[in-house]
């Protein structure tokens, strides 16, 4: 299991209209902030997330049904992941996201645990 700490939430990161939210670890620009959680990654983590896997939000939990192409190695280098909380898409999938189960988006605070397993 890998866990990750909540640092910052952007003011345009969560929102009911949006069933998405963008992970990046404390190299984000400026300019992307707003609409991101800022999270810190254990160190030597290593992110291998395959579709069953599951993704907690402190207690909400969530299952992985898609892993992008790139989701794995852009957490890795970067802390960067997309978490789409809705039905993969026949086409323009995105290549660094993680399409999750259930289609509702978590309640997220600052100082929260993320856990992928």
């Amino acid at each position: 299991m890998i866990k990750s700490l909540v640092k910052e939430i952007g003011p345009e990161a969560t929102k009911a209209d949006e069933p998405i939210i963008i992970l990046f670890n404390e190299t984000v620009t400026d300019s992307l902030k707003n609409y991101c959680v800022v999270h810190e990654t254990e160190v030597n983590a290593v992110f291998s997330l395959a579709e069953g896997n599951t993704i907690s939000f402190g207690n909400q939990e969530y299952t992985i049904k898609k892993v992008g192409p790139m989701a794995n190695k852009f957490l890795n280098e970067m802390g960067h992941v997309s978490i789409v909380f809705s039905a993969v898409p026949v086409e323009d999938e995105l290549v660094n996201a993680l399409y999750v189960e259930p289609f509702e988006l978590p309640t997220i605070s600052d100082g929260m645990v993320i856990s992928y397993s």
